[in-house]
């Protein structure tokens, strides 16, 4: 008995498999669009954070120059004052004036730390004085005066108010270390997330790459398959032909052989009788009448 495959509606479709894939791609879509955004959110953060950090850097770096700038002018002013020599009291000038200008520049960049602004006002008050009584000072060739007390009172002065505004500036740095440390961990923890975003991100694009991989590798298999049905079913619909010529041709055969085993030998008596007939025709007689029928 010849059976031939037909495919059945399960086999001669893809099994919803491109469904499938069209929804994985689509959800790949939205969870890199998602991805993306958060990563440029976390990207943008990450920039202000730097941005802070570099900016508390800067503050911390004016403050420890101001404070050496500061020591440096007294240092000087001490061994001008041991020397007697005030021949460089434009330079002198341009020192205090700079240090002036790192000060407004540092209530700049400390705009907004309302704390910090409260402590450089005074710290300008304190370094304005300073400079005030400093100026006085070498400007005058006999500021300090004959008078070891006066001129000691004068020092012990001095040396007290450096001593304040190193202690402010320092107090100054301190709070700006903290701040540091915090927007440090900030940016730290920005950094971290943004890692994770990466890893996650390659992490679910990998599985969705290869559980694609796999719907793409049954895709192939179903259609391997249906190709060898295909195959499968011209061998069969060949067979089944050549099978039907064979019966055909058998039919005939069978068909030629009762024509010659029964019509034929009908014909042949049939001959017989007419020629009979024939020979007797001039005897119009009943005895041919079953002949007659017969034929």
């Amino acid at each position: 008995m010849l059976v031939v495959g037909v495919p059945n509606r399960s086999e001669s479709q893809p099994l919803g498999l491109p469904a499938m894939r069209l929804g994985s791609l689509v959800l790949a879509a939205i969870f890199l669009l998602a991805t993306g955004v958060i990563g440029l959110i976390t990207v943008d953060r990450m920039q202000n954070s730097r941005d802070l950090v570099l900016h508390t850097y800067q503050v911390r770096g004016l403050l420890k120059d101001l404070r050496l700038d500061i020591g440096s002018v007294h240092a000087n002013f001490d061994l001008y004052e041991l020397s007697g020599n005030f021949n460089q009291v434009a330079q002198l000038d341009k020192q205090l004036q700079r240090q002036l200008s790192m000060v407004a520049q540092l209530q700049k960049l400390t705009a907004d730390n309302a704390l910090q602004q409260v402590r450089l006002d005074a710290f300008q008050e304190v370094l304005q004085q300073d400079i005030d009584q400093l100026t006085a000072c070498i400007r005058q060739q006999n500021c300090l005066g004959p008078n070891a007390s006066s001129r000691n009172e004068f020092l012990t002065t001095i040396s007290g108010r450096r001593r304040t505004m190193s202690d402010m500036l320092r107090n100054m740095e301190g709070m700006e270390d903290t701040l540091l440390q915090t927007r440090l961990i900030i940016w730290h923890r920005l950094f971290i997330r943004l890692v994770i975003i990466l890893a996650t991100c390659l992490t679910l694009a990998l599985l969705l790459l290869a559980y694609n991989f796999g719907l793409l590798l049954r895709e192939i298999e179903r259609r391997k398959q249906q190709a060898q049905l295909e195959k499968n079913n011209a061998e069969s619909y060949k067979m089944l032909s050549a099978r039907i010529l064979e019966l055909q041709d058998v039919e005939r055969r069978r068909i030629a052989r009762e024509l010659h085993d029964s019509v034929g030998q009908f014909l042949a008596g049939l001959k017989i009788n007419l020629g009979r007939l024939q020979r007797r025709e001039a005897e119009a007689t009943a005895q041919s009448y079953p002949l007659l029928l017969e034929s």
